[in-house]
C-alpha cells in the first residue's frame, strides 16, 4: 500500500537543506524533549527486547533520526552505526551524543556489504518511496544468519480517516501480511512479531532472520483472506469523515490544502506543537466545495474542533481495545510473539 502522488525524494532533500538554513539562521531548537525522553525510553525497551532473543550486539540504524536510538542502543552495550540523510538530525545526533551517524542514505551508502549482525529500520520504511528496494539493500547490509528489525505503524490500527489520504511523510502503509512478504521477498524469513507502543496505540515490528534459501509464494498470500480483509478496511477508512453522498460515486478524492507548510504532515493549521501525529490531525478539518469538485482543508472552528476531538477519542478507544487484543505474550520491554 503506497502513494502513487507523492513528491519526489529530491523535493524532501531540498526542503531538508532550506529547513536546516532556516533553523541554523532563527537559531531554532526543533528538538522537542518531550517527544526526545519518549523515544529514549522507546529504543532502550527495544534493546532490552533484542538482548534477550539475539545473542549479536553489531547494529546499524537506517534512518536514525537525531541519535536518541543509537544512543540507547550504545547505553546498552551495542556497537552502533546510523545512517541519517537530513543533515540538521544527523548533526543533532553527533553533537549531542558522539555517536558515529553517516550523512547519506540506504541507495548511496559505502558500507561494507554483510558487515553487521543487526540492521534496524524503526518507524523509517514507510518514509522511503521505494520500500522494495530498500529492504534489499538492507538484507545485503546484514550477515547470514544475521537479523533485520522493522518497526512501523500498523496500517489496521493507525489509519483511521481521511487524513492519512495527505501524511506527507508516510510514502507507504503496512500491515503484518504485506511486511512480511516483503521480508520474504528478499530473503528475509519472519521470526517474531512484536507490539511496540509508542502512541498508546500498538505497533507493527517484525524481527526478520536472514536466510537465502527459504522460499514464499506470493500468489498463495495474495489469495488469503487478510488481503481482502486490508482492502476493505482501507476503504472503510480513508472514507472516514467524507461527506456521505460523495462516497456512493467516486473512487478517488481530489484534496486542496492552502500550503504545504509541514514536511511531514503537509499542512498545520497551527503552529502549536503536538507530541503525536494524530493530535495534529485534529487541526485540520475538510469540506466539500461542489464548484471545483475538491475537498478543502482548513483550520477547524470551534465547534468543529470539539467534533474531531470526540471522534478521534472514540476512534483511538477503539483501536486500543483492538491492539491490547492481539497481544499475546506480555514483557516489560515489548509484547511479541513468536512464528
Amino acid at each position: 500500500m503506497y502513494r502513487d502522488r507523492r513528491p519526489k525524494l529530491d523535493w524532501f532533500l531540498k526542503n531538508w537543506s532550506l529547513r536546516d538554513a532556516s533553523q541554523i539562521s532563527d537559531k531554532f531548537n526543533f528538538v522537542n524533549e518531550e517527544i526526545e525522553k519518549e523515544r529514549m525510553q522507546r529504543y532502550r525497551d527495544t534493546a532490552r527486547f533484542f538482548k534477550k532473543v539475539i545473542n549479536s550486539r553489531n547494529i546499524l540504524d537506517i534512518g536514525s533520526g537525531t541519535g536518541t536510538g543509537l544512543k540507547s542502543f550504545e547505553d546498552e552495550g551495542f556497537t552502533v552505526t546510523g545512517i541519517e540523510p537530513d543533515t540538521s538530525r544527523a548533526r543533532v545526533g553527533r553533537d549531542r551524543y558522539g555517536v558515529n551517524i553517516i550523512e547519506t542514505t540506504v541507495d548511496s551508502h559505502n558500507l561494507e556489504l554483510e558487515t553487521f549482525d543487526i540492521v534496524a529500520c524503526i518507524h523509517s520504511l514507510e518514509h522511503f518511496h521505494a520500500p522494495g528496494k530498500i529492504m534489499k539493500s538492507i538484507a545485503n547490509l546484514v550477515k547470514e544468519g544475521g537479523h533485520v528489525y522493522i518497526e512501523v505503524p500498523d496500517f489496521m490500527n493507525f489509519v483511521t480517516d481521511w487524513n492519512d489520504a495527505i501524511f506527507l511523510a508516510h510514502l507507504n502503509n503496512f500491515s503484518e501480511n504485506n511486511l512480511n512478504l516483503l521480508g520474504l521477498s528478499v530473503g528475509l524469513r519472519p521470526i517474531i512479531r512484536t507490539y511496540p507502543k509508542p502512541s498508546g496505540i500498538a505497533h507493527l515490528g517484525i524481527l526478520f532472520c536472514k536466510d537465502s534459501l527459504n522460499k514464499y509464494n506470493r500468489e498463495e498470500y495474495l489469495n488469503t483472506k487478510a488481503v481482502h480483509n486490508q482492502y476493505q478496511h482501507a476503504i472503510d477508512m480513508y472514507s472516514n469523515g467524507l461527506a456521505d453522498k460523495f462516497l456512493r460515486d467516486v473512487n478517488k478524492f481530489t484534496y486542496n490544502v492552502p500550503v504545504i507548510n509541514d514536511i511531514s504532515l503537509s499542512y498545520k493549521a497551527t503552529s502549536k506543537t503536538k507530541t503525536l501525529v494524530e493530535s495534529n490531525y485534529l487541526q485540520r478539518n475538510i469540506s466539500y466545495d461542489e464548484n471545483s469538485g475538491e475537498f478543502i482543508v482548513s483550520e477547524p472552528s470551534e465547534v468543529e474542533l470539539l467534533s474531531n476531538k470526540i471522534k478521534e477519542k472514540e476512534l483511538n478507544f477503539v483501536n486500543r481495545l483492538s491492539a491490547d487484543n492481539k497481544v499475546v505474550h506480555k514483557n516489560p520491554e515489548i509484547s511479541y510473539i513468536k512464528y
